[in-house]
């Protein structure tokens, strides 16, 4: 087998494995479909990029269909974005609006419009013949990876206010969604990276090399794919979002009509406040509404009687913790007095985990020893350190 079959090998094992999950995720019942249906429009249009292979016989019989193949790679990360705005915000919906990412994708089929759309076949020929030294086309390359850069920056950002919210109003299931995407936006970063290199040595190394350099990015932007697909399928609440429309904590402090004023290095709150405070503390308590791996700020506000604002901010602000870690340390500290159980010694530390609220052993195991310094099979095996060890 030579390289450029073996290379057309792989390239066409990964347009049937991306066109599979495609369909999959087009076709499965989900109450999510927004999510699967943007993933799987990223997918169809990376198969659109790995169809490049076939780009001799597309020039050959449909050159336009062959160059506008090429400009749809605009439309890759656009979907991207989406997508992770759809996992990210349980509210999110498709809009007029959204179709400005169509701006970039329609200017390149612009740009290309006088010296190819609408050339004859002479000017074709010409155009494929010199396609490196099209002034165009370079034009076309560098937007393309400037929009590239542009949409990872503005996924990144949206990653961290995703991350703001979730931590002051949520508790352990959002942490995966914001671990996933953070890592797979992270690798999409890489093969971008990858990518610029191969483009910048387009002209200045040899064919073969050039050739396994293009077949790195592919057998790299299908593992991350497949790594990212499969994940999502076996987790499913990587679809639950959080709701994009809850402000800050800060922004609620900026926009009340009060005084929140808290001496946060002494962690002391204004009277008024502490009374709350006490009352918050003791039904966390005697209720034990932490037990529920899917609490949010509003459940919590909704079982004790206060407003959502008021409790965020009682929490977020006054106690100076996010509402994530507030709950995760009742979670541990119900987790700690089980393992000091002499008892229940029986009990495995997954059994455990899930008693308490967490529905994630490697987020039960970080909670865990931030706060105690130990992994729980540690604390659990040293009872010198259960007489004594108090929550971090």
């Amino acid at each position: 087998m030579t390289e450029a079959s073996f290379f057309n090998t792989v390239c066409l094992i990964g347009i049937a494995l991306s066109l599979l999950l495609a369909l999959f995720l087009l076709t499965v019942q989900t109450s999510r479909k927004t999510s699967n249906v943007l993933f799987a429009s990223f997918l169809l249009i990376f198969t659109l990029d790995l169809g490049g292979i076939f780009s001799g016989w597309l020039f050959r019989h449909s050159p336009s269909l062959e160059v506008g193949r090429e400009q749809v790679a605009f439309l890759l990360m656009p979907a991207f974005y989406l997508y992770v705005l759809s996992v990210c915000y349980a509210d999110f919906r498709l809009s007029p609006i959204h179709l400005l990412h169509l701006l970039p994708f329609l200017a390149s089929n612009a740009l290309l419009l006088p010296i190819f759309y609408m050339a004859g076949d002479a000017a074709r020929e010409q155009y494929f013949t010199h396609f490196n030294d099209v002034p165009e086309n370079n034009w076309i390359r560098i937007s393309l990876y400037l929009q590239a850069a542009f949409y990872l920056i503005a996924t990144f950002l949206t990653l961290k206010r995703f991350r703001i919210i979730y931590q002051q109003n949520y508790t352990a299931s959002a942490t995966m969604i914001y671990q996933w995407l953070s890592q797979a936006t992270i690798l999409l970063s890489g093969l971008l990276a990858l990518s610029t290199i191969r483009l910048l040595f387009l002209f200045s190394i040899t064919a073969a090399w050039l050739t396994w350099l293009q077949f790195a990015l592919i057998v790299a932007a299908l593992l991350l794919l497949c790594w990212f697909v499969l994940k999502a399928l076996y987790q499913p609440v990587l679809f639950r979002g959080v709701d994009s429309t809850l402000p800050s904590v800060n922004t609620l402090l900026q926009t009340s009509p009060h005084n929140d004023t808290t001496d946060i290095s002494t962690n002391t709150a204004v009277p008024v406040y502490q009374d709350k405070i006490n009352t918050l503390k003791q039904y966390m308590e005697e209720t034990a509404p932490y037990l529920d791996p899917e609490l949010t700020v509003q459940d919590l506000a909704r079982q004790t009687g206060m407003p959502a604002r008021d409790l965020s901010v009682l929490i977020n602000h006054h106690l100076n913790q996010h509402f994530f870690d507030f709950v995760n340390d009742y979670r541990i500290r119900k987790a700690m007095s089980l393992l000091e159980d002499t008892a229940k010694k029986e009990r495995n530390i997954q059994e455990i985990l899930y008693e308490v609220g967490f529905n994630s052993k490697s987020s039960f195991n970080t909670a865990f020893k931030k706060r105690t310094g130990l992994t729980p099979t540690q604390y659990r095996n040293n009872p010198t350190h259960t007489s004594s060890m108090t929550v971090k």
